[in-house]
């Protein structure tokens, strides 16, 4: 039996079977998985059930967005940035080579289309900026 899930920040969904988490779950080296107190062996995991085998599953094409962002004066704390991302919360802020997460606890925010820096030092306009977020994209046949 398959099922898919979204993972945090992410736009699509993915598939697992059961034997995929049953072997996450277990324990490798000893052949293993404990249900109930009762050991049961990973390697007599069986699926059943569900019809006939869907085929190999197409996985999607991962690509990171890079935007670079450009500071025009010392200790800017706004910047006008247009992003086609519905989950801020997987956008990851670079400064130098530091990466930096989002939120309001964190070093930076979106409101509407305006970023604001708030990550605990002046940026200087020789320092180098880009927000990078994950982009899940279907396979081309």
């Amino acid at each position: 039996m398959a099922f898919r899930i979204k993972r945090l920040g992410a736009q699509e969904p993915e598939t697992f079977s059961v034997v995929e988490i049953l072997k996450l779950l277990g324990d490798k080296v000893n052949d293993e998985i404990r249900i109930n107190g009762l050991a049961y062996r990973l390697s007599s995991v069986q699926e059943i059930g569900g019809g006939s085998d869907p085929g190999p599953i197409a996985l999607p094409v991962v690509d990171w967005i890079r935007t670079t962002l450009t500071i025009t004066m010392s200790a800017q704390t706004n910047f006008q940035v247009s992003l086609p991302v519905s989950d801020p919360e997987g956008l990851l802020l670079v400064v130098n080579g530091a990466v930096y997460d989002y939120g309001l606890q964190a070093a930076f925010h979106l409101e509407g289309s305006s970023l604001y820096w708030h990550g605990g030092f002046d940026l200087d306009i020789n320092d180098r900026i880009y927000l990078k977020h994950l982009t899940l994209k279907p396979q081309q046949p």
